[in-house]
């Protein structure tokens, strides 16, 4: 059993972190430069001394509180008889809504570490029109633009980097600014695979591939239902696992986005995305919970999935040669790209290919 003690909330500068004993288990920086000057929580680790599983997690309520830069969110923590709970109170002053929102710290005994367990409650203070506030609209399983309140967009360590080697690091990422050839080879992705139960309790995994994403229609070109109570996770190179539990019972949908590989996670908001709007007193509310797999439970649990791959007519769309530098070879299909990282070559806007409403290239021999 986890000594409850051990665990504490530490305030560093600006910042505050989560540590069991000396070993850091999350970070919560004020004021981060990547993110535009927003509050952001993130550097995840589910073990004192683990390794770095999630880079940031997502504020589920940033559509909801003043869009000033740095969010200003009180930070205080709160022992329990098992672990710890950590207030998030952003400043919503101004804002369209009350908002509570803490994250728990409770042992974990299948992996001796600890899982965290987000809740968040957010109230309307007064109407509003949806797209005022500038939630999601994405196309529904059914393919029907949609409203969504984001729970989390999660990015998990090593998901994404370079897919050429650059002069600059243009992607915009953690990664320093690269020479030409050294840290593409130095890089290498750490997440294998997505893996989710279906809504008929069927488990599927879906593999890291930037056109492969792109071109899947019902499972990601829409958004992906989860079974209630069920889960979804990736699965990383070392075989770990990081599992996100929909504990609440709530309908739970999803989206990988194909460019960064972080994945969206998302509540269904009802009515039409522009004319739909919420009363004073309307309340989202989402409980999840995030742990760490050892490699031994994943081999179990994905022993009978089944791989999710395009259709021969969705892998179409993903016919165009990959991105290079410093020279573009046209040689190699995006969907023939092995590793997963490589960007499309795309013509500029009115190109000849483009205004005929076909894109043709020719592969050069091999």
């Amino acid at each position: 059993m986890k000594d409850s003690l051990q665990i504490k909330l530490v305030r560093v500068g600006n910042d505050a972190r989560v540590a069991d004993g000396d070993s850091e288990l999350l970070r919560i920086r004020g004021g981060d430069l990547y993110m535009g000057g927003a509050m952001i929580v993130g550097s995840v680790r589910f073990r004192a001394n683990g390794a770095l599983r999630i880079a940031n997690l997502a504020n589920p309520w940033r559509a909801f509180v003043p869009k000033g830069c740095p969010e200003r969110v009180s930070v205080r923590g709160e022992r329990t008889p098992q672990g710890l709970r950590v207030h998030l109170e952003p400043d919503t002053h101004g804002g369209v809504a009350d908002v509570a929102c803490h994250l728990e710290f409770i042992p974990d005994p299948a992996s001796g570490g600890w899982m965290i367990e987000q809740h968040c409650k957010i109230v309307l203070r007064r109407s509003v029109r949806w797209k005022d506030i500038g939630v999601i609209v994405f196309p529904d399983e059914n393919g029907r633009p949609s409203l969504w309140w984001e729970i989390d967009d999660p990015n998990f360590d090593g998901n994404y980097g370079p897919s050429v080697p650059m002069q600059n690091d243009w992607l915009g990422v953690y990664e320093p600014t690269c020479g030409p050839d050294t840290f593409r080879k130095a890089w290498r992705r750490k997440v294998e695979s997505f893996f989710f139960r279906e809504l008929s309790g069927r488990l599927r995994t879906i593999r890291f591939h930037r056109g492969l994403l792109f071109c899947l229609t019902k499972q990601n070109r829409r958004a992906l239902p989860f079974q209630p109570k069920g889960f979804a996770g990736v699965r990383y190179t070392d075989g770990v696992g990081t599992l996100y539990e929909f504990v609440d019972g709530k309908p739970t949908f999803g989206h990988i986005c194909e460019w960064g590989f972080d994945t969206h996670f998302w509540r269904r908001i009802a009515g039409a995305p522009d004319m739909a709007v919420a009363p004073k007193g309307y309340t989202l509310e989402a409980k999840y919970r995030m742990r760490e797999c050892s490699p031994q439970a994943m081999e179990k649990l994905l022993r009978r999935t089944q791989p999710i791959e395009p259709s021969q007519r969705e892998w179409q769309a993903a016919d165009v040669p990959v991105y290079e530098e410093p020279v573009n070879h046209f040689a190699t299909s995006w969907r023939e790209d092995r590793a997963g990282d490589a960007w499309p070559w795309i013509p500029v806007a009115g190109a000849t290919s483009i205004l005929s409403g076909k894109f043709a290239w020719v592969k050069a021999s091999r």
